[in-house]
């Protein structure tokens, strides 16, 4: 069940799992945002959900459960070399220089 930032039930979607019957594989899609913990010591933020995924045949008998696990990785901001912008005078703005070589 999802829940808001108040706890109560919300029927927004925030992912998408859809089943290809011919190959067996599956395709996640993040639709929402999606609750994290504060950044993991890796650069970036991750969270790890549980599917508990079964079949049911013709016949409505069902499979064992298995559980699925999909990590969804939150997008981290890379830095991109500026050296050569132009940056006019007066403008307020400072040239910080290659920041890519000065990363540290």
């Amino acid at each position: 069940m999802l829940v808001d930032d108040n706890g109560n039930p919300t029927d927004d979607d925030v992912f998408k799992i859809s089943f290809d019957n011919t190959n067996g594989s599956y395709t996640f899609e993040v639709t929402g945002a999606i609750d994290q913990p504060l950044d993991n010591g890796n650069g970036g933020q991750s969270t790890n959900i549980v599917i508990p995924i079964h079949g049911v045949d013709d016949d409505g008998d069902s499979s064992n459960t298995i559980d699925v696990n999909v990590t969804v990785n939150d997008d981290v901001p890379t830095a991109q070399d500026v050296s050569g912008e132009a940056i006019e005078e007066g403008s307020g703005l400072q040239d910080l220089g290659n920041i890519i070589a000065n990363e540290g």
